[in-house]
């Protein structure tokens, strides 16, 4: 099953989020870490390997509690990305193993 569905005409995809097959509008967006987060859910060594890298995002916060109608606990205006994706990029960075 497709993680994302290009929209034509449109910088915006359906991505899927939670159950397989439930496609949300997002719009993927590339964002550089230039600081270690205060977030405690993430080990302090994962939030310092960050720092630095670039990790493509799909959601806002908002747009995503938009369509939804869920409440996610991340701060405002944050962007949302695919674990995988995050993986992704530290294995490339030869921090993951």
């Amino acid at each position: 099953m497709a993680r994302t569905i290009a929209i034509q005409n449109s910088d915006e995809v359906m991505a899927m989020l939670g159950t397989p097959g439930a496609y949300y509008r997002g719009r993927w967006e590339d964002v550089k870490i230039t600081g270690v987060s205060k977030d405690k859910e993430v080990p302090l060594e994962v939030r310092k390997s960050l720092v630095g890298l670039i990790i493509p995002t799909i959601f806002t916060k908002e747009k995503i509690e938009e369509q939804t109608g869920l409440k996610f606990p991340v701060p405002d205006q944050s962007r949302l990305a695919y674990t995988a994706d995050v993986i992704s990029v530290l294995d490339n960075a030869g921090i993951c193993m």
